[in-house]
């Protein structure tokens, strides 16, 4: 998120603590200093007492409910949830259900917080002639939002506890007396779990269909007649089993036979050959909200790394089972606008509020950032949006 050249990164390891990446020949101890206190103090925060999830808001305790998803794993909604390990005593500090259950909790947060606040005077943030970038991922929500849904007590909670931890933050950023402007946005949105909203009246499902063994069989069935399985399933497509050996030529005879056979499916609403979303060109000036669908794919796709075929699944269908081991309920990923839709909050310290209520794109946040902070950019994806709401223009800096 700071870019290809960085002064530090760390990131959060089930593991180890705080941990970062060591090159080759690198000192690991020299990579690692700048979150040795605080990995030191965390160890011995938990080896004399576990942290736990405490209730902020009580008034999330009306979402408490019971629910039961793929038809085998039952959940009690509440907060704080159920902790998948034995006893609250020191040895579990090394359980990987433990830790598993800690990632999808406030608790990660604010160990994430804790180590900025600490990076802004190990670094001096702030304090330099030219503009700092503090780039901060803060992912409990994601993992609270996969284990138990979006629209259960657990995410109101969170969402509690992170605005706390965020306005503790920014009362640090105060005292430091240093200028700073805030961007808070996701990468992704999201959708409850399917049995949750098909409650309230949506054409939601747990789709239970093996993709890959559906469209090989078929391909098995049709007049290709193969004798081998040539598709494998994820990430919501297909992609050629590299095994098998194939020309140019069959590759695009078998992906226009599964197209054909996807397409007949009411689990799908349109599947794409990525060849020809590569082809695509996203027609300028489209408001987000209004792109055509291979425009979406288009968007995303990589030529090396995206699915050879990209399915769009009819709106509201869950594609995964629930994880064995209770790890997840619900997912994100598909085209439509639960998924693609996220807040874009631009904040310093006296700024009037202003809402953009036409759609904007993730990629206008860097041209919109570098005018706030006067920083000249190359060309980028994107375009800066004025962020004031009376006469003066925050893009070129007009009164």
């Amino acid at each position: 998120m700071a870019g290809h050249g960085p002064d530090a990164v760390f990131w959060w390891d089930d593991e180890l603590g705080f941990n970062t990446y060591v090159p080759p020949g690198a000192d690991p101890d020299q990579r690692l200093e700048a979150v040795k206190a605080l990995n030191e103090s965390i160890a011995k925060r938990w080896n004399k007492q576990l942290p736990v999830w405490k209730p902020l808001d009580i008034s999330c305790a009306r979402l408490d409910s019971d629910g039961t998803y793929d038809g085998t794993w039952h959940l009690h909604h509440h907060v704080p949830p159920d902790a998948q390990f034995a006893k609250a005593l020191p040895q579990f500090r090394n359980d990987k259900l433990f830790k598993r259950w800690i990632r999808a909790s406030p608790i990660v947060d604010d160990l994430t917080l804790e180590l900025a606040t600490s990076l802004l005077g190990r670094y001096q943030l702030g304090h330099h002639i030219a503009p700092d970038l503090l780039a901060i991922s803060l992912s409990a929500t994601d993992y609270i939002g996969h284990r138990y849904g979006n629209e259960g007590p657990e995410m109101c909670d969170q969402m509690a506890h992170l605005d706390r931890e965020l306005g503790a933050f920014f009362r640090t950023l105060d005292a430091a007396k240093v200028p700073y402007v805030v961007v808070l946005t996701a990468d992704h949105g999201g959708i409850d779990a399917a049995e949750r909203v098909q409650l309230k009246g949506f054409a939601a499902a747990r789709m239970t269909t093996d993709v890959a063994a559906a469209v090989n069989e078929s391909l098995r069935r049709s007049d290709l007649r193969l004798a081998f399985d040539p598709f494998e399933y994820m990430s919501y497509g297909l992609y050629f089993r590299r095994i098998q050996h194939l020309s140019i030529e069959e590759q695009q005879k078998i992906t226009e036979a599964a197209i054909r056979f996807l397409d007949q499916q009411p689990w799908v609403t349109k599947a794409f050959a990525k060849t020809d979303i590569l082809k695509v060109r996203v027609r300028a000036n489209v408001p987000p909200d209004e792109m055509l669908l291979d425009e979406r794919f288009a968007e995303s796709v990589d030529a090396e790394r995206s699915p050879d075929i990209l399915i769009a699944f009819r709106p509201y269908a869950t594609m995964d089972r629930v994880d064995p081991n209770g790890f997840y309920i619900a997912e994100h990923g598909s085209p439509w606008n639960y998924d693609r839709r996220v807040p874009i909050v631009f904040w310093r310290p006296g700024q009037r509020g202003y809402e953009e209520y036409l759609p904007i794109e993730t990629v206008d946040i860097a041209p919109t950032l570098a005018a706030l902070v006067g920083v000249t950019h190359p060309a980028v994806d994107g375009r800066c949006i004025d962020l004031d709401g009376g006469p003066a223009d925050t893009c070129t800096g007009s009164q």
